[in-house]
């Protein structure tokens, strides 16, 4: 199999990227269009695949169970910086983690639903919180983390608009991009370009 040449590839992505920015607003779709592959290189073996036969969900609908950020995908392929009340984004809610002013248990609780043999978020803007927080304590060579999450049933699901807004595409939750910065939020630090 053949190699690609990713020499200077993240380089022009982010050039290209940077050039096609409008105001605020990026085109948050770029990365996932051209090679997103190179994002991974070294932290991820093999793209992953949707198993053909899904094993079924380890836990029942409505049960809260410990997850580490990075074992939950994202099932938008973007996201708003802001939460939808505007008065809180992603910088300020991780920046009152980092500082103790918000606890993880403070935090509303996470759903997540089993598809395609993987736990995906119905929380996106929250996940990029928890993501982000759990890359840091990692960079302070701290402990990990585990959240506090609560099983959602296909119906709640359904209900959240499941079959519309699972939109991840190739990145199969592993990463998504703020759309009013540009930003990439991805499984580790080493892919995430995240303005700590």
């Amino acid at each position: 199999k053949d190699q690609w040449d990713t020499s200077g590839l993240l380089l022009r992505l982010e050039q290209g990227r940077n050039r096609l920015r409008r105001d605020e607003f990026a085109l948050p779709f770029l990365d996932s269009i051209l090679f997103v592959e190179a994002y991974y290189e070294g932290a991820l073996a093999e793209p992953f695949v949707p198993p053909t036969e899904a094993p079924p969900c380890p836990h029942p609908s409505g049960t809260n169970i410990l997850l580490a950020p990075s074992d939950i995908g994202f099932s938008h392929a973007s996201m708003s910086f802001f939460f939808s009340d505007r008065t809180k984004n992603v910088a300020s809610t991780l920046l009152q983690l980092i500082r103790g002013k918000l606890t993880l248990d403070e935090l509303p609780t996470v759903p997540v639903y089993w598809c395609h043999g993987r736990w995906f978020t119905l929380a996106n803007r929250r996940l990029a919180v928890l993501r982000l927080y759990q890359q840091w304590q990692k960079k302070k060579c701290r402990e990990d983390i585990q959240v506090r999450v609560r099983v959602a049933s296909e119906e709640e699901a359904r209900a959240w608009g499941w079959d519309r807004k699972f939109t991840t595409g190739i990145w199969c939750g592993r990463s998504a991009v703020l759309r009013h910065t540009g930003e990439i939020i991805g499984l580790t630090a080493e892919v995430t370009n995240f303005n700590f």
